[in-house]
């Protein structure tokens, strides 16, 4: 082989090398590829999860001042913003205050151009912060589930107790659960992460009930909620509950357009984490179209929420 061979061989790899390096080093910096559009032929309806941030009356600092109100308007025009852009059939929600607060942001959603005419709203222990439900579908609430367990000798309950009603979309009813377990800031009464386990085994004791009454077997099950823990914690691998379980209930598996799946920022600490999660049972599973489901991303609206939606598609 001539020195030239040679050459034009060494000058060649380095070439090709470089159009490899800078192709992965282009993808990498892309956002994650969407799925094809939905057609309007093929049935499918969305349901969003999100936690609001305090859509309700509190004591706030308002022009200097220590006040009883509301959510700022500013925060409310975002988060209305938000919420339309995902156009839900069905919301689910957290840190909603009382049945007033639940009406005007039906109503505000609705001057929006988004209507949501059926609404169920529950709430725990905590009568500040409560969980509710929107929908284009009609709703039927289920008898609370039993909510109180014992801790260090002590009677507690799970603290906004738990969301749970049916949804009749025109594929066929959910069942469509919601919870917001209690948050990472510790107390003096008991531990923060322990409250959380047991709130957890509350739910997976509930729908282990659910799963194992007589007409449950093509029952679709949705749990929503801020679990305020992360993926591989007790707290959720308890609500998740075992794959061997007739009530195994799957996470699905969101990330936002560039790939990321954080769903909360604790601003205070700059700390980006998936609090917010959506699991389904195994009937469920069979009717997400999960390619065509996502973390919206909140970039433009930056005083909507601390936390994230979630959409699911599903047939």
């Amino acid at each position: 082989m001539s020195l030239r061979h040679i050459s034009f061989l060494r000058t060649s790899g380095i070439f090709f090398g470089v159009l490899l390096f800078l192709g992965s080093f282009t993808s990498f910096g892309q956002q994650k590829k969407t799925a094809p559009a939905l057609t309007e032929k093929e049935a499918h309806y969305t349901f969003v999860a999100y936690n609001l941030k305090n859509y309700l009356r509190m004591w706030r600092f308002v022009d200097g001042e220590r006040k009883m109100a509301g959510k700022p308007e500013a925060e409310v025009q975002q988060l209305l913003q938000v919420i339309t852009a995902t156009q839900p059939d069905i919301l689910g929600l957290c840190e909603i205050g009382s049945r007033n607060d639940l009406l005007q942001l039906q109503q505000q959603l609705r001057e929006a151009g988004l209507d949501l005419p059926h609404s169920y709203l529950t709430e725990g222990v905590d009568t500040v912060r409560k969980l509710a439900i929107l929908s284009k579908f009609p709703l039927t609430s289920n008898p609370k589930a039993p909510t109180q367990f014992l801790m260090d000798g002590k009677t507690y309950a799970v603290q906004r107790g738990i969301a749970d009603a049916f949804v009749e979309t025109p594929s066929g009813k959910i069942r469509l659960l919601g919870v917001h377990f209690k948050s990472k800031r510790e107390t003096e009464d008991f531990s923060q992460e322990n409250m959380r386990r047991n709130e957890a085994l509350i739910l997976r004791k509930h729908l282990t009930h659910i799963h194992h009454q007589p007409d449950s077997t093509h029952d679709r099950v949705l749990v929503y909620g801020d679990f305020n823990d992360t993926t591989r914690s007790t707290c959720l691998k308890t609500a998740i509950g075992s794959s061997q379980s007739k009530a195994y209930c799957k996470p699905v598996e969101l990330k936002d357009k560039h790939g990321l799946n954080w769903t909360y920022h604790w601003k205070w600490q700059d700390v980006y984490s998936r609090f917010d999660f959506v699991l389904a049972n195994r009937q469920m599973h069979k009717s997400i179209l999960l390619e065509h489901c996502y973390i919206f991303d909140t970039t433009a609206f930056p005083k909507a929420s601390d936390h994230r939606p979630l959409v699911v598609k599903f047939k």
